[in-house]
């Protein structure tokens, strides 16, 4: 009788455990990021959004990757190119939150030329337990925004 108390109070408390981690989801945590541009010369080019549209979020929910593509105006076409302006994850809203502007290339000396040069870009982000909730992606050049949730909420 004592034996079938014990194992009926731990067979309850395994229950009640299991139950709690139900309870408090694991959160997504940012494993990676990488940020491609590419110039008009690029076949990417052609399939990304225009340069007036906002960008475009896709979830490839196997990998626990976003991917954010668009295109926006960086400035001289020699020494500039779409770069991370932002990045940042929030626990608590478990919101991803992207940013992406105008940063500086590489150059070997070469005189930066006076043309408004436009970039098409993807962002790959890869999370370690799972997507997060929300995904805001932002284009600092003309502050264009797009908000995406993994499940199309």
């Amino acid at each position: 009788m004592n034996r079938r108390t014990l194992l009926g109070g731990l067979g309850g408390l395994l229950t009640t455990v299991g139950c709690l981690g139900q309870l408090t989801p694991e959160s997504a945590t940012l494993e990676s990021q990488e940020l491609t541009s590419f110039d008009p010369e690029d076949a990417f080019y052609d399939e990304t959004p225009g340069v007036r549209d906002p960008p475009k979020i896709s979830f490839v929910e196997a990998e626990t990757q976003v991917h954010v593509t668009g295109k926006l105006y960086v400035g001289s076409s020699t020494c500039n190119k779409a770069a991370f302006k932002e990045v940042s994850y929030n626990r608590k809203t478990d919101t991803f939150r992207l940013t992406v502007g105008s940063g500086e290339k590489e150059t070997t000396g070469n005189v930066c030329t006076e043309d408004e040069s436009v970039d098409a870009y993807r962002a790959v982000i890869t999370f370690r337990n799972q997507l997060p909730q929300t995904v805001v992606a932002i284009e600092e050049d003309g502050g264009t925004k797009t908000t995406a949730h993994p499940s199309g909420q």
